[in-house]
Order: structure tokens, then C-alpha cells, then sequence
């Protein structure tokens, strides 16, 4: 076991400090900062399909179901008005079958 320590030990002093080549880090920094530009355009754009397409949905939405027409339903039939609905004209007369 001392032995592999020693061996990992000695194998440490042939390490050198690397230097970089020149404008590495501002090659790095540049690409990071466009990135970062690049996600935010892609948010702002997407944020924005996003209202619009919300919008439409709605205005769709109030278009198809057009709450200016909507009729009452009525709530108070007569006989006539029952037996006839589908057979408009049908001659019956309903009171000739009354007892």
C-alpha cells in the first residue's frame, strides 16, 4: 500500500503548469455571452407567440360562441305547442279527443 502511495506521490513532480493559448479565456467569454444573447431573443419570442396565440384563442372562442344571439330558452309550453313541434302541420284538433 506504501508503495502505490509513493509511486502516486513521485508521479505528481513531473507536473507543470499549462498555459494557455493567447485569447482562450476571451474566445470562451465571447461565446458564452452570444449564448446567453441567443436565450434571451429566443424567450422574448417565445413569451410573445405565446400572448398572441392566447389571444387568438379567446377572440376565436368569443367569435364562434357569439354571446350577442343567445335566445332564452322558454320555459312555458302549450299543448299545441308540445304535440306540434315536430308535425307543424298536422290538422288535429286536441280538444275533439277530450272526454
Amino acid at each position: 500500500m506504501k508503495n502505490n502511495f509513493k509511486k502516486i506521490i513521485n508521479s505528481l513532480d513531473g507536473i507543470r503548469e499549462v498555459k494557455p493559448r493567447p485569447y482562450l479565456f476571451t474566445r470562451v467569454k465571447a461565446k458564452l455571452e452570444k449564448s446567453i444573447q441567443e436565450d434571451i431573443s429566443h424567450q422574448k419570442i417565445e413569451r410573445s407567440i405565446i400572448v398572441l396565440t392566447s389571444i387568438f384563442i379567446i377572440f376565436f372562442t368569443l367569435y364562434i360562441y357569439n354571446f350577442d344571439n343567445v335566445e332564452e330558452t322558454k320555459n312555458n309550453y302549450t299543448m299545441e305547442e308540445l304535440y306540434f313541434e315536430e308535425e307543424k302541420d298536422d290538422i288535429i284538433n286536441l280538444t275533439s279527443y277530450e272526454e
